[in-house]
Formats: C-alpha cells, structure tokens, sequence
C-alpha cells in the first residue's frame, strides 16, 4: 500500500502513512480481506455428534411427536361433541351397560344398580329407535367454562311414526379430572331425557338391629341416620343417597335375631320413605312360639301373684320392658283384681296354662308388637262357705304388647288378665 501524500510505501492494512503520518485510504478487497482474516482469526472448531447423541435426539422427538398425537386423541376422545355423540349412539344401540357408565352414579353413595337401571330403561324407552343422527360442530361455553351446550339433530321413530327434533345436550366440568390432564365432562338431566327419575335421601325404617340388603347391597351401619329421632328408641333409620324410582324395589330384611323377611316395594317421589311392615304370616311357627312362651311366663306370674294375694312391688321386676306410664295402668289392673279375688266366696289354686296361641298380631311404626293371644287355661275353685271344689276349664282372649330387645322379647303392657269367675254352689 502506497501513500496518496508521500508516495511512501506502507504494509497493507495500515491506518497511518510510516513517513509522513497521513491517514491511508484503504480500498474496498483490502477491507475484505481484512474482514476475512479477521474472521478466520475469531472463528470457532466446530462440534460434531456423536451417533449416541444424535440417536438420543432422535428419540426425544418422537416421544414429544408422539405425546402431542396422543394429547389431541384424548382431547377429542373425552371432548363434550364425542360425549353427547357416545351417549346418542347407546341410546339408539340401546346399550344399557354404557348408558349406566355415562350416568356416573356416585360410588358408594348410589344404590341405583345396574340391572335395576337397565329394567326401567327398557320399559321407558320401548320401542322407539333412532334412525339417524348428527351432533353440530358449534359447541357452546359458559359459566366461565364450566358448562358446555352441544347441537344434536335426531330421527326417532317407532312401529307406527317418525319424528325429527333438534335438541341441545348439556353438560357440567366435573372438579375432578380424567386421565390427570384432561376436563372431565358429564351430561347433566341424563334423568329427564331418558325418563328415569332419583330419589335423594330415601329412608327405611325398621326394628333396631335390623339387617337390611337393598336390591342385592347390604346396607353398611354407615347408612344409619344418626340425626334421626328415634335413634335412641327400638327403631333404626337408614337413610340412603340415591335410589331409583320404581314400581318393584326388592328389600331383604333379617329382624328380630334372624327371620328373614323379603318385600318386593314401589318406591315414588312422593313417599321418600318406606317403614317395615311385618305382619303374622312373616313370622314362621317357631318365631311365633318365643313370643307365646313370653307371654305365657308373664301370665303365669300374674296369676299365680294374683292368687297368693302378692303387692304388685312384689312383681314389678317382671315389667322391666314397660314405660312408666303403662306400668302405672299394669298396676292399676292388677290391683282391681286383688280387688276382685278379696270379694269372691271361694278360693283360687291349681293355675295351668293348656294352650295359648296368637290370635292376631301387627307391628306399628315403631315395631310394638300388638297381639291379641287366645289362652286355654285351668284352675280349681274352693269355697269358702262349704268347702265345695269345682275344676275349671277356660278360655280367654288377652292383648299384649311386646318388644324385641336385648335378644328376646320383652312385655311392653298388657290389657287385660284371665278370668277368673265361676258359679259356686
């Protein structure tokens, strides 16, 4: 390089002319080449891969091409449009089992079975069909994403016409989610649409202790309505979620020790509640027995106090089942017929009971026992006047109440006692 000032020669690239200082001129490939220099100057090795980095690159995408493919299936797969569109398809394919899966009854808190769903299904939706249907594209939100409206046109026809209706399907998002990442969508009113109705909170009042199986699931004391009532009395209260209305609900009950009791019940919107009605054909020859044998030991106490002219303090204990109040009207009975005895011309002895059987019996809501027993019974008058003696044979009708309690049953009142009277002579 030459300088334009002096004509002094200079090496290229110089800013500055070595003899008289002026400032060169550097032309435009000495830039370049300077640039060039520079560049192979500041310019990096470069690095190559290793075929087990490259093959791990490889991977890492299409694990991520493979997730997102997924992602999308699943999206579209538990979408509300595919939700409507499943639900549409098993109700034309009539497919009981998934139209039970879609319903989503709550765990252990429904007592809607599935065989019982699909029963009521059956006769609900007959013999209607669907010929065709289209579910829309425009889903709609609201509720701040919380619900979600699907366009569903549909044909359905049966034996004798054909009908085509647009409706909209809607659905709720569930808290929880599917499959860890993905909205959770269920249709709302599955109940109106299919023609099926819930009743919430159902009750079933029975003996205490009662062992219960409602349509083949034993009810867990978890059940037991502890808020209720009557939870300190001879009654249980078992209050259930959820159950479905129906004409023929079967119940299995084991009451009283173990009769076993099965009732076939309709269970309407209008009486959510349903209470145990026993009656004298549930209770076999053997459950009947205990109760006589209850009764004929607490009638031969009676009476046998009755004829030794004992205070009733002195056989109180025998009404330990009793109320206060029907215990003072016990008292009251037997001391009139204290009364009676002191005022008869003869002497009483030799009381047997011969038979006794129940005549009638039922149970009220809060499973007292009322029977009304038929007692064959003997016993030996003496006169006090002449001595004379005269043997009794006798019949009678007595009401009794009993309780089941402490693994037996107890006397709860009683109405009446045996009569006693005779002609002497």
């Amino acid at each position: 390089m030459f300088c334009s000032e002096c004509g002094a020669k200079n090496p290229d690239g110089a800013a500055f002319c070595q003899e008289c200082g002026a400032k060169l001129d550097v032309t435009e490939p000495e830039k370049e080449k300077t640039k060039k220099e520079e560049k192979v100057v500041t310019s990096k090795p470069s690095i190559k891969m290793t075929k087990k980095q490259k093959s791990l690159v490889v991977l890492i995408a299409i694990v991520v091409i493979v997730l997102f493919v997924l992602y999308q299936i699943i999206s579209t797969k538990v979408s509300p449009a595919t939700i409507v569109k499943n639900y549409i398809s098993a109700i034309g394919n009539k497919d009981y089992h998934k139209l039970y899966e879609l319903a989503e009854f709550s765990g252990d808190t429904t007592f809607i079975t599935e065989e019982a769903f699909k029963e009521e299904l059956k006769e609900n939706l007959g013999d209607a069909t669907i010929q065709n249907f289209t579910v829309g594209k425009n889903v709609k939100y609201g509720n701040l994403g919380l619900t979600a409206t699907v366009p569903v046109n549909i044909t359905v026809s049966n034996k004798t016409s054909s009908n085509t209706e647009e409706l909209t399907v809607e659905l709720s998002k569930m808290q929880d989610k599917k499959f860890l990442f993905f909205d959770n969508w269920k249709i709302n009113d599955m109940a109106s649409i299919l023609g099926y109705d819930i009743i919430n909170d159902f009750e079933i009042r029975v003996p205490k202790d009662t062992k219960v199986t409602f349509e083949g699931i034993k009810l867990d004391p978890k059940y037991l309505d502890n808020d209720s009532d009557e939870k300190n009395t001879n009654v249980d209260v078992y209050k259930l979620p959820q159950v479905l209305k129906t004409d023929s609900a079967k119940l299995e009950f084991e009451i009283f020790g173990n009769i076993k009791i099965t009732k076939e019940i309709a269970i309407s919107a209008y009486y959510s509640q349903y209470t145990l009605n026993i009656t004298k054909d549930d209770l076999d020859d053997k459950e009947q027995e205990k109760m006589t044998t209850a009764i004929k030991e607490n009638i031969t106490t009676l009476m046998n106090a009755l004829i030794a002219k004992k205070s009733f303090a002195e056989i109180q204990n025998t009404f330990n089942a009793v109320d206060s109040s029907d215990l003072d009207d016990i008292k009251k009975l037997y001391d009139n017929q204290i009364d009676y005895i002191n005022k008869l011309n003869y002497t009483i002895s030799n009381f047997s009971i011969e038979d006794i059987e129940i005549a009638t019996l039922s149970v009220d809501s809060d499973f007292t026992i009322f029977t009304r027993i038929n007692v064959d019974y003997k016993w030996k008058a003496t006169s006090t006047t002449n001595g004379n003696t005269r043997d009794v044979d006798d019949s009678y009708y007595v009401a009794y109440e009993l309780v089941y309690k402490d693994g037996g049953y107890k006397i709860s009142n009683v109405s009446g006692m045996p009569s006693l009277y005779v002609y002497m002579y």
